[in-house]
């Protein structure tokens, strides 16, 4: 599975990525991804 647009990945909402899961300004780019990877291990 190749990265599209950072936060916004198959399996995964860009409402959620877009909401900061640890309160810093921006994670999306990094948490996103590694959410993205285990929504869609979920999904799998």
């Amino acid at each position: 599975m190749s990265e599209t647009e950072p936060g916004i990945e198959e399996g995964s909402k860009p409402e959620d990525a877009a909401q900061p899961l640890t309160g810093e300004p921006a994670p999306p780019m990094r948490l996103g991804r590694h959410l993205a990877e285990r929504v869609d291990v979920l999904r799998s």
